[in-house]
């Protein structure tokens, strides 16, 4: 009978610990990119949402909460106001009234990934360190108006900003009836890492808005 010596039993453990390193790197990985995949997707969302309130006539300060709230999903834990401790279905229902109240402009709203360090953070989501933010930018060219949604610095789910390196990968698509588009682009590698969505629309609240004003 055939036995292995010990150091074939070494190489074996060896062998054995590299391959579930390589394992679980490749799944790290692959967790990292579904986990932007959900955060590109609600940005992208969020622009068109935002393009939407605006062609439609939504004051600024409306638009820029319809944006935020449609990112939510990839904004990070609720910071302000403080959620009250109890059942899970009390907890989410209250969070839900905060962001209907919100909306309508009668309550101040953050999200942890929001105003990055100079946001009012509470409790252990407090870190000065937190470079976050969520922007948009509504511009017009003619007849379309477009606005852009962007997570400046968004952080790694697995490493966080522990790393400098820079990458660039952008992803293009499109939504055209009757001039609609969106184009995504995501800055990808270690360290820095930028979502923005766009999303344009043909700009039909000023036609709207100036027949209201005429006189028959």
């Amino acid at each position: 009978m055939y036995r292995r010596n010990r150091n074939e039993k070494g190489s074996a453990i060896i062998e054995s610990t590299l391959s579930m390193f390589v394992i679980f790197l490749v799944l790290g990985a692959l967790l990292q990119l579904f986990y932007f995949a959900v955060a590109q997707m609600l940005t992208d969302y969020a622009a068109l949402r935002g393009v939407r309130s605006h062609i439609v006539g939504f004051r600024d300060f409306l638009v820029r909460r319809v944006v935020q709230v449609n990112a939510i999903g990839a904004s990070g834990n609720i910071v302000q106001p403080v959620l009250p401790r109890g059942d899970d279905t009390d907890v989410v229902d209250t969070e839900k009234s905060y962001i209907n109240t919100y909306l309508v402009g009668w309550r101040f709203l953050e999200y942890e990934n929001w105003f990055g360090a100079s946001g009012h953070r509470m409790n252990f989501f407090k870190n000065e360190n937190k470079s976050t933010t969520f922007h948009h930018a509504v511009t017009s060219s003619g007849d379309l108006a477009k606005v852009t949604a962007t997570f400046s610095d968004y952080f790694l789910l697995l490493l966080g900003n522990a790393c400098g390196c820079n990458g660039k990968m952008v992803i293009q698509s499109k939504y055209i009836p009757e001039k609609e588009s969106a184009k995504s682009s995501v800055n990808l590698f270690f360290g820095k890492i930028d979502l923005t969505g766009e999303a344009a629309m043909r700009d039909h609240a000023g036609t709207f808005l100036d027949l209201g004003g005429e006189s028959e």
